[in-house]
């Protein structure tokens, strides 16, 4: 079982997350990242914003 990223300190990378989720589901982050491209201007980063519990996460912006 994983634990969660909680280590605020350490930004993960790209490497970091596809060992995480697996490649599969980094592939479904792609996925979905290019299918909001298609209709809006979005800016998507990661994110420690929820806090202890939760630790690291995308977070997407529009940019109209």
């Amino acid at each position: 079982m994983h634990e969660r990223m909680l280590d605020k300190k350490h930004v993960p990378n790209e490497e970091d997350i596809q060992n995480y989720i697996g490649e599969k589901a980094a592939e479904n982050v792609i996925k979905i990242k290019n299918a909001l491209e298609k209709f809006f201007v979005i800016t998507m980063g990661l994110k420690f914003p929820f806090g202890n519990n939760y630790g690291w996460g995308y977070k997407v912006t529009t940019n109209f």
